[in-house]
């Protein structure tokens, strides 16, 4: 909510998104766990959630696009998410075991690219100088 403060659009559209993404997974994980009655639990379908996938592959897409005025970084950040979307929601209408391990192996992939791209932004920051290189937008 602060990237609005800061009239920073994208990252507060994409960090409202999934955030509402995430909970809505909390969500999801709780029916299943009959939290909120067998009942619930009984006739939740997971082919739901992957049309919920399928539409946050189309947020992300757009993310994605915008990304070209960003980092090389954070597009390529994006444009892994976008076949996790894609793997996710696959596995969720059971096309194959194979998507659930290309969703894994995708999200690994995201967390450590995350995990770069965060640190060169806090060092990058911290220090007033270019400690890692996240690469120049595509478009300037």
């Amino acid at each position: 909510m602060f990237d609005f403060k800061h009239n920073n659009l994208f990252g507060a559209t994409a960090f409202s998104a999934y955030g509402l993404f995430w909970i809505g997974m909390g969500m999801s994980w709780l029916i299943k766990l009959g939290c909120f009655g067998e009942v619930l639990a009984s006739t939740a379908d997971v082919r739901q959630l992957g049309a919920i996938f399928f539409g946050y592959m189309i947020i992300t897409i757009v993310f994605v696009v915008s990304s070209l005025k960003m980092s090389k970084a954070m597009f390529f950040l994006l444009c892994l998410i976008t076949p996790l979307f894609l793997a996710l929601g696959l596995d969720a209408f059971g096309c194959g075991h194979m998507w659930h391990n290309v969703a894994a192996y995708t999200e690994l992939a995201i967390s450590l690219l995350t995990f770069y791209v965060l640190a060169a932004k806090y060092l990058n920051d911290f220090f007033g100088k270019q400690m890692l290189c996240v690469g120049k937008p595509f478009i300037q």
